[in-house]
């Protein structure tokens, strides 16, 4: 009795196949005419010109995006350079007499470079907030660069107290 069971289960399986084969016909069993193959090369030509303006947007995008990169390290090597420049400017403040030009000056200049950092320090956070992969790809570069610059520097003391 099982064995009756599976013969018409495989029968009934092995007829499902043929109608299944039989019902959809082939692409090769369709006759194609000349507008058919015409109107699959134009499909064709319409994709390619698709994917190459889409290669082209997304190379425009990369473009930008590497600009903004290298905004965001330079903004952060002026901003490093601010620091240290105020940092200067507020440690020789106290070096001359209140009311004098020097005084004055000096005075000026901490103010401008302060208003100088403050733009700069918006700027980066306006980046920050419209392409965040930019700014931390910008930030990671800026610090590449850093490490380079203080091991170049270390380098050139331990040969300058080699050669002395």
């Amino acid at each position: 009795m099982g064995n009756q069971m599976q013969q018409a289960f495989e029968q009934k399986s092995a007829a499902g196949v043929q109608r299944s084969r039989q019902a959809t016909p082939t692409a090769a069993s369709k006759l194609r005419t000349g507008m058919d193959v015409v109107k699959a090369l134009r499909e064709a030509r319409m994709r390619q010109q698709e994917t190459k303006a889409a290669s082209v947007k997304t190379g425009e995008e990369a473009a930008r995006r590497e600009e903004k990169i290298e905004i965001v390290t330079a903004l952060l090597e002026a901003d490093e350079a601010l620091t240290i420049e105020l940092s200067e400017l507020n440690r020789i403040k106290g070096r001359h007499p209140r009311g004098s030009v020097q005084a004055e000056e000096n005075r000026n200049l901490v103010d401008q470079r302060t208003e100088d950092q403050a733009i700069v320090r918006k700027e980066l956070e306006t980046i920050r907030s419209e392409n965040p992969s930019a700014y931390d790809e910008g930030k990671r570069r800026y610090n590449f660069r850093q490490e380079a610059l203080e091991a170049a520097d270390s380098n050139r003391r331990l040969v300058g107290s080699a050669t002395a």
